[in-house]
């Protein structure tokens, strides 16, 4: 309640915590530099005494068996810090600065191991190496794993200032899907797409080991994490983007990489990843909410997809047929999985979906899940190359483009129902019965609706109160003749903000405003909540994100979600580059079309 009750910045952090956070980056960043250089000389440091002797205990290469450790320590500390940092704005709302927000200290902890994982592992290369490396230097060649990780963790972490410099140019973005937020979990994401790859070459070098394979389940299940941080959005209750893309997100994530789990560690492995990732999931839930005292972050299940999956491997060999193992997984997935998920989402979510979303998530979820399944076959084809390091043979199904292809479909998709629509033409009149009075004032909200159907057949009609210290979340209940009241009473007072939600399918997001504090930082005045008073719905993020700058020129909107866009498909494209070499070009038929 301490940061709720202060000034906060609405346009980036104050200069002495920057000085503050590159200080100390420059001294992180300067260490691992001086491992990669004593290491490049042929000086063993600590770091290559401890990651020798546990090279010498785990039977892999060294190269391997320390930034593995580190890796997964990362997304342990990443992950408490982005849970917790994700419930903390919803409910306080934004925060003073980096040093302000004690989840941030974790989350940076996590950007730098990673970077500390990708760093070492380029600086213990050897002579043991897989057969095709990545060349930094006329005599130093490296596993193309380890030069992913870094890179990745690099993109993360360059987007801790691209956020500051965000804020400065557009306003603050309180939102998880903040282009700079995408650019940290994407590089997190991709960093264990690395990890996989790393697993891969050591396997090439050593063969099959235990060790390598706790260690590739743990990437498998740190990549689940990290895909699934994109539907946060939705687990919190206050979602600023079309429910669509909820279950479409759910069945391309399920697909991309529990299909991969199930081609590579066999039967059953499936459900022990999400029994894991549950249980993962509900202790982040218990530390963030029991632990902390903020809104409880809601989770998919992901029970059914695990079970689809075991069954569409029954019926083709994932080893045999990976091609359409995986599209099958993926479409079962976006349609019997989607549906499966509906109900899970009626018991345990923030915000149920409604019977009347199916009949557009079902079409959008298989095809974004079918895709996530050729995507992981592609994916696990490169992978089993590059370990085996058979001969390769051109097949007449080119496997890049199919993974291509499949990248191509999920980002039209996406990009087609991610944006938001407004149809402002609505208005209602509000009336206020108080529950509490005083400071502490709490309200039933009634609202009568102009035009009085405006709110037949939508998704949600709800009110929501967050950013004073919690999130409450409650449904219009219809009252006759186009009148709406709230389920309960809401927080009228203070900090919070209080606003009624409108959104029909298939993405159309309005709000109307109910009560709103003064905020000096970006000079709003407050938004009264009385009875009697007639406001329109309007464009629902003005309400949901008034930090966001007004004036800032078109041109430069462009240039910043170019930036951003152009960052990511970086990412995308080292990823599929560095596969495609390692494994020495095309994946083969057999491995992936049977």
């Amino acid at each position: 309640m301490f940061l709720a009750q202060q000034v906060k910045p609405a346009g980036g952090a104050a200069f002495d915590q920057i000085a503050i956070v590159a200080g100390f980056t420059t001294l992180v960043f300067a260490a691992i530099a001086y491992v990669i250089w004593r290491e490049g000389l042929g000086h063993r440091t600590i770091v290559g005494k401890l990651a020798d002797a546990l090279a010498v205990a785990a039977g892999v290469p060294r190269w391997v068996a320390l930034p593995a450790l580190v890796h997964l320590a990362s997304i342990a500390s990443a992950g408490v810090g982005v849970y917790w940092d994700v419930s903390i704005h919803f409910d306080l709302g934004r925060d003073e600065g980096p040093l302000a927000n004690p989840a941030h200290y974790f989350m940076f902890a996590g950007l730098l191991g990673f970077l500390a994982a990708g760093g070492f592992s380029l600086a213990l290369a050897d002579k043991r190496r897989p057969r095709r490396t990545f060349r930094l230097g006329r005599a130093w060649r490296v596993p193309y794993g380890a030069a992913l990780i870094t890179l990745s963790a690099f993109f993360a972490f360059a987007a801790f200032p691209m956020d500051d410099v965000w804020h400065r140019i557009f306003g603050q973005d309180v939102t998880l899907w903040g282009p700079t937020h995408i650019l940290l979990m994407g590089g997190a994401l991709f960093s264990f797409v690395g990890a996989w790859l790393l697993a891969a070459e050591a396997r090439q070098v050593t063969g099959e080991n235990r060790w390598l394979r706790g260690y590739e389940f743990g990437a498998a299940l740190a990549t689940l994490l990290c895909a699934c941080l994109y539907t946060m959005e939705y687990d919190d209750g206050a979602s600023q983007f079309p429910l669509l893309n909820h279950p479409a997100l759910l069945a391309f994530c399920a697909a991309a990489v529990l299909a991969g789990v199930r081609a590579r560690f066999g039967r059953g492995s499936t459900l022990l990843a999400v029994a894991i990732f549950a249980a993962l999931r509900a202790v982040l839930a218990l530390i963030v909410a029991g632990g902390f005292g903020l809104s409880l972050p809601h989770f998919p299940l992901l029970i059914a997809e695990a079970l689809l999956i075991e069954g569409a491997a029954l019926a083709l060999s994932p080893e045999r047929r990976r091609l359409a193992f995986g599209a099958l997984s993926g479409f079962l997935i976006g349609t019997i999985g989607v549906l499966a998920e509906y109900v899970w989402q009626g018991v345990f979510s923030a915000v149920p979906w409604p019977a009347n979303l199916l009949a557009w998530a079902l079409p959008v979820a298989a095809v974004t899940g079918t895709a996530g399944g050729v995507l992981s076959a592609w994916l696990s084809a490169r992978l089993d190359d590059i370990a085996r390091d058979e001969p390769v043979r051109v097949p007449s199904l080119p496997g890049g483009r199919i993974a291509a292809v499949a990248v191509g479909v999920v980002a039209v998709v996406l990009g087609l129902t991610i944006p938001p629509t407004a149809d402002t033409r609505a208005g209602g009149t509000l009336a206020l019965e108080d529950v509490k009075s005083g400071p502490r004032r709490e309200a039933v909200i009634t609202v009568r609706t102009a035009p009085g159907d405006v709110a037949e057949g939508a998704i949600w009609f709800d009110a929501l109160a967050w950013q004073g210290g919690g999130l409450i979340r409650v449904p219009m209940n219809p009252a006759g003749d186009g009148t709406y009241r709230s389920a309960g009473s809401l927080p009228v007072h203070g900090e919070w903000k209080t606003v009624v939600r409108l959104h029909h399918a298939p993405k159309d997001l309005v709000a109307l405003a109910v009560h709103f504090p003064a905020d000096p930082a970006i000079g709003a005045p407050g938004v009264p909540a009385v009875s009697g008073v007639t406001r329109d719905f309007v464009e629902e993020k003005k309400l949901l994100r008034p930090e966001e700058k007004d004036g800032v020129p078109g041109w430069l909107w462009t240039s910043g979600y170019l930036v951003v866009g152009l960052v990511f498909l970086a990412m995308i494209g080292s990823s599929g580059v560095a596969l495609t070499r390692a494994s020495g070009g095309t994946a083969r038929t057999s491995a992936l079309t049977g």
